[in-house]
């Protein structure tokens, strides 16, 4: 059973707000690629230390649908 990521659709219209690890992994990048651009400002981040979804857009990151499967049994 393959497990879903965050819905995409939803997330391209800036409606999330997401930590850094979770943005990481929906742009598909490492969070050293985030914590760069936020240094650099080329990535804004709100007073929580979270990345709307539509910042990542604007900064020219893919968002990525999760394509990892679980399987029965595994932990």
């Amino acid at each position: 059973m393959a497990q879903q990521g965050p819905d995409v659709e939803r997330l391209r219209h800036g409606m999330a707000k997401l930590t850094i690890s979770d943005a990481a992994r929906v742009a598909g990048v490492a969070r050293s690629i985030l914590h760069r651009a936020i240094k650099h400002g080329r990535l804004n981040v709100d007073p929580n230390g979270h990345i709307d979804t539509a910042e990542l857009l604007r900064a020219g990151y893919m968002l990525q649908r999760s394509t990892q499967q679980q399987t029965p049994g595994a932990l």
